[in-house]
């Protein structure tokens, strides 16, 4: 459910990020009604507070009627206040925080009248004041977990892996130290690095994983400061495939299992391009087609998902999805609001062949992205659909049941339409976001274009900053009227009676799982309230606990180890696949439900499909590397048998 969520950073205004205006976290409107029904919408969520600044943040804390006076300046002091308006906000949003803490500054010292980071032990004296304070003043639950530091190895900020490693230590002690029942239900999570690359990956991944229950890091696709950003945006080689993030999950997924924990891998922080993104690009049309294959494609990674994605940033900077400027949503805001409205966790397929308006030479397509990476133009996606809990109800008009389908499909040709024969179901709802320009506009003013249409309509806040209203094209035939496709285009579609067999277990799961969280909590509360009843700290948290969707760490550990090992394929389903790279797969989702009926939870055929094709094209790359040298070898000898018979010097 918390699948997409996102970013507040630590950025003020400056002539150095004249992007961020004010929207940093420390001087952010957090009353703004517009602000608050925007990421109202993009419900339930994680806020990941952090960014560069958050290892130079000093925590104002109150003790003893006094507010510590530590060194600090303006642009990077957090005040209590501040931060009771912060845990206000995220409350009335219906987000769970996640907060990192800083770590550079407490492990510096001076030499040579110059401060030296990463010199001595962090200090955790004013991390420990500010969590006994959070733990005081948060309601239960609210806040998620704590991270330490900032892609510490980014820019050699820190070299001392041990010492990091001392450090999430002492952070979980500090933890468990302040979150403690009766008082406290849930206790928040440790989750780290918040590593840069693959680099940094692939140096914290091993020593800091058995200290760790996420493993979190950071993704950028380009450089905000390129001028070329907006050129190779469009081009079909930079949209992601699923595959591209083996060398990120594997060695996670590895280190996971030795210590016996469920494999959890976010990206904590990313965006098409860093550096405050590029204004054109990442904040307008070009950046939505970009982020909803992301989405897709981030889900069915191997050999384990990303299960979630923070999006830098709500708002601030050019990759906003807020604007800061007018408080109106962005492009990319109103694919992360479909997302959330329509697609659930469990992505499925394949599906039969694209029948395109226009001729393609050898078209195929491989379900959930892509036939071959870097060429396709039109991207599928399918997950099971988002049910009631978070989904979207039409006045119960066409309701979202267990068993229905949600297909996301992304068109990034600015020419070609196409035509998609859905072969199962009994109706669909369509929901096509297309950019808000005229009939006539050029590629670049469409793609360039900051506002968008869903189904014709233009989205933009209402006057009273209330979100417009969603208006659905109904299918009421599905296997006779047929998906457009437009060009440049997205395409939402839930095909309701779909029957997923698959989708249907999964969620029954999921529903005795709450069903169980709801009981113990309970149960708990009571008990709780029973032995505090004296206590109005308690009460309070008691009944804040009640309005937030609490789930014990046992119960997130299930979820997990539901979801986690993607590599499993089923046997039949992938011994139907057609010869030959990439070809069309022509089977429906209807028989092939069947065969994938206890797998969809576990896994898309897309990536499977991605897996065996890297595995031939190794065999492959072998044999051809074995009769290179066999035939070198061979044109070595025969050149030697030549000399010795007087031919050597032709």
């Amino acid at each position: 459910r918390e699948y997409v969520s996102y970013t507040m950073d630590w950025w003020s205004n400056s002539p150095k990020h004249p992007s961020w205006g004010n929207s940093s976290i420390l001087n952010a409107d957090l009353s703004s009604r517009p602000l608050i029904e925007a990421a109202k919408g993009l419900s339930p969520s994680f806020l990941r507070i952090g960014g560069s600044q958050a290892d130079t943040i000093i925590y104002q804390v109150v003790n003893n009627g006094k507010e510590e006076q530590l060194p600090c300046i303006r642009e990077h002091c957090l005040t209590m206040k501040r931060w009771d308006d912060i845990l206000q906000f995220a409350q009335q949003v219906g987000a769970r925080i996640v907060f990192t803490l800083n770590y550079l500054s407490h492990t510096t010292t001076i030499i040579d009248k110059k401060a030296k980071k990463d010199q001595k032990d962090w200090d955790p004296t004013n991390a420990r004041d500010f969590l006994n304070y959070t733990s005081q003043h948060a309601p239960d639950g609210l806040i998620y977990g704590f991270e330490l530091g900032n892609e510490l190895l980014h820019g050699k900020k820190a070299k001392n892996i041990t010492r990091m490693v001392i450090a999430y230590q002492d952070l979980r002690k500090l933890i468990t130290q302040f979150w403690k029942p009766p008082l406290h239900q849930y206790v928040p999570i440790v989750l780290g690095p918040a590593s840069g690359g693959g680099s940094e990956m692939k140096k914290l991944v091993k020593p800091l994983t058995p200290y760790i229950d996420v493993f979190t890091y950071h993704k950028y696709f380009g450089r905000g400061g390129d001028e070329h950003l907006g050129d190779y945006a469009i081009q079909p080689r930079f949209f992601t495939h699923p595959f591209q993030f083996v060398d990120r999950t594997k060695p996670v997924h590895e280190e996971f299992k030795k210590s016996d924990k469920p494999s959890r891998l976010w990206i904590g922080e990313g965006a098409m391009a860093y550096n405050s993104g590029r204004h054109g690009v990442t904040d307008s049309f070009v950046g939505a087609l970009w982020y909803a294959n992301l989405l897709g494609t981030l889900a069915k990674s191997r050999p384990i998902p990303h299960s979630v994605y923070c999006r830098q940033a709500l708002t601030g900077g050019y990759y906003e999805l807020i604007s800061h400027e007018t408080l109106q949503p962005n492009p990319d805001y109103w694919v992360a609001y479909l997302w959330k409205k329509f697609v659930g966790i469990a992505p499925v397929g394949p599906i039969e062949q694209i029948k395109p308006k226009h001729e393609i030479q050898n078209w195929g397509l491989t379900f959930g992205c892509c036939k071959q990476a870097g060429k396709d133009t039109l991207l599928v996606h399918s997950f099971c659909a988002a049910q009631p809990l978070n989904g979207y109800h039409d006045n119960n008009k066409n309701k979202i049941e267990t068993g229905d389908l949600t297909l996301v499909l992304i068109n990034i040709d600015g020419k070609k339409s196409y035509s998609v024969k859905m072969p199962l179901g009994k109706k669909m709802s369509v929901y096509k976001i297309t950019a808000n320009i005229g009939s006539s506009s050029s590629k670049i003013e469409i793609l360039k274009s900051r506002e968008i249409r869903i189904n014709d309509k233009h989205m933009v806040m209402e006057s009273d900053g209330s979100l417009p209203s969603l208006v659905p094209n109904y299918k009421t035939d599905t296997k006779a009227t047929p998906i457009e496709v437009s060009p440049y285009s997205i395409t939402f579609v839930i095909v309701h009676g779909a029957g997923m067999n698959s989708c249907k277990k999964l969620y029954k799961v999921i529903q005795s799982n709450n069903e169980d969280t709801d009981n113990r909590t309970a149960e708990t509360s009571a008990s709780s309230a029973d032995i505090s009843a004296s206590s109005d700290l308690t009460k309070k948290k008691s009944n804040d606990a009640e309005t937030f969707d609490k789930k014990s760490n046992k119960e997130q550990e299930d979820y997990f180890v539901m979801t986690k090992d993607l590599s499993k394929v089923n046997e039949e389903v992938s011994n139907r696949k057609s010869s030959g790279s990439w070809k069309t797969i022509a089977t429906t989702l209807e028989t092939d439900s069947k065969d994938l009926e206890h797998h969809v939870e576990i896994g898309s055929y897309a990536a499977s499909v991605f897996n065996q094709e890297a595995g031939m094209l190794q065999i492959i790359g072998i044999a051809c590397m074995i009769i290179s040298v066999l035939f070198v070898r061979g044109k070595i000898r025969g050149r030697s048998a030549n000399r010795n018979n007087g031919e050597g010097n032709k």
